[in-house]
């Protein structure tokens, strides 16, 4: 026998990584490579960037997680490379990955269909010295830390123009995760293919506004359907507001400013609405990202996609 403190188990068992154990962002739509690897040099420039996300506020064990990414074109704009690293904790399990991405455009007519590879590698631990025994010293408790290292690869492709993109992508193509339970029935039970359906579009208001709806839908056969609906409104350029729904689990308020034509900055708050929102007042994101010119006639306009 065994104690964890029960906020422990509550973020293990709520964050679904019994059926899942990819890391979620409110701000998705400013890190779209995280989720597809077809959008690898979609900047049209080198972007490098970053996010970092504190899920439920309060809630001891509850999941952290930093990213840190950079992608660029290259072979005349007709191929990208990214690299991202990737630091998840929560309770006391710690994952970190390395994924490296390749995508490879096309053009048709006047937009582009993208195709996109990822190699990942992933180290998960679990610190022991965090659990909790019934007595001083609990034989069913492991004296060191634990660590497995696994490999996966992952598939997207996706298909954009100046003023929208849709994208379908696996992420994780390979059956394994560092929460695997051995004495499962069979290997069904714990399915970590998640597809992921990405899509965004642009209306002009008017010279100064611009209205900016995207969407996040994930599946996983062993997990609820995921849906993050967001309508933003970019104004005259430059500052970036927007609201989102996140299904049967709260409502986020998003901000971005475009300090200048290569930095953004931005931030999220999550008001949760599910079972757990008595134990915290939500959840926040912060990012940052930055894009390199090579010519001042690389980018002509600012890419909101």
């Amino acid at each position: 026998m065994k104690f964890i403190k029960f906020s422990i188990i509550f973020c293990l068992l709520s964050t679904g990584l019994m059926a899942q154990n990819d890391v979620q962002f409110t701000q998705f739509m400013f890190n779209k490579l995280g989720y597809n690897p077809a959008f690898a040099g979609s900047d049209d420039a080198l972007t490098i960037g970053g996010i970092f996300r504190e899920q439920w506020v309060n809630v001891e064990g509850a999941p952290q997680t930093l990213r840190a990414h950079a992608h660029t074109p290259f072979f005349k704009n007709k191929c990208g490379i990214g690299i991202a690293l990737t630091s998840d904790k929560i309770g006391l399990m710690q994952t970190n990955a390395l994924d490296l991405s390749y995508s490879y455009r096309m053009p048709i007519g006047k937009n582009k269909l993208s195709f996109g590879l990822s190699g990942r590698v992933e180290q998960g631990s679990a610190n022991w010295s965090l659990a909790q025994g019934v007595d001083n010293v609990d034989a069913a408790l492991p004296t060191s830390e634990s660590s497995i290292f696994l490999p996966n690869f992952g598939a997207g492709v996706t298909y954009s123009g100046d003023h929208f993109y849709v994208g379908v992508s696996i992420p994780q193509l390979l059956n394994n995760t560092n929460f695997q339970y051995s004495d499962l029935p069979n290997d069904n039970d714990m399915a970590m293919r998640t597809t992921y359906l990405m899509a965004g579009t642009e209306f002009t208001l008017s010279s100064k506004v611009k209205l900016l709806p995207t969407a996040l839908v994930s599946y996983n056969p062993n997990a609820p359907v995921d849906v993050d609906a967001n309508l933003g409104l970019m104004w005259m350029n430059a500052l970036y507001t927007g609201v989102s729904y996140r299904l049967n689990d709260s409502f986020d308020f998003l901000v971005m400013y475009q300090v200048t034509q290569q930095m953004r900055l931005g931030a999220a708050y999550d008001f949760t609405t599910s079972a757990i929102k008595d134990k915290t007042p939500g959840s926040f994101e912060l990012m940052a990202s930055y894009t390199f010119n090579y010519d001042t006639d690389d980018i002509k306009n600012i890419r909101f996609f």
